[in-house]
């Protein structure tokens, strides 16, 4: 079930053995991004897995939204995790071709 994290972000934390899926819908930028950290912060408190990003949801990100997501990234390699991004939206795809990152944020999508 899909909770509501902010104005205009909500999403689902499911855990999977040691492995927690994080399902984002909405936009992430300036405005939503605490509550983003906030709950992915919670994830990797509780869990000692793989992250995974499920972005098919996020209709608008912006480079504050992007900045969350590369931060938790490098977090989580200084702990010897890892995160992945599965299925981004066309606007987070977009943005991440643009920026070259995907490769950085563990994107599972050839078109990017």
């Amino acid at each position: 079930m899909v909770d509501a994290w902010d104005v205009d972000l909500a999403g689902e934390v499911v855990v999977d053995g040691s492995d927690v899926y994080v399902t984002v819908v909405g936009e992430i930028d300036l405005a939503s991004g605490a509550a983003l950290q906030a709950r992915l912060d919670h994830a990797v408190a509780t869990t000692a897995g793989t992250v995974v990003l499920d972005l098919a949801g996020v209709g608008f990100i912006d480079s504050s939204g992007l900045r969350v997501l590369v931060e938790m990234r490098r977090r989580l390699a200084a702990m010897n995790r890892s995160m992945r991004v599965d299925d981004p939206s066309a606007p987070t795809r977009r943005l991440l071709k643009l920026t070259g990152l995907g490769p950085e944020l563990g994107v599972v999508d050839d078109a990017v």
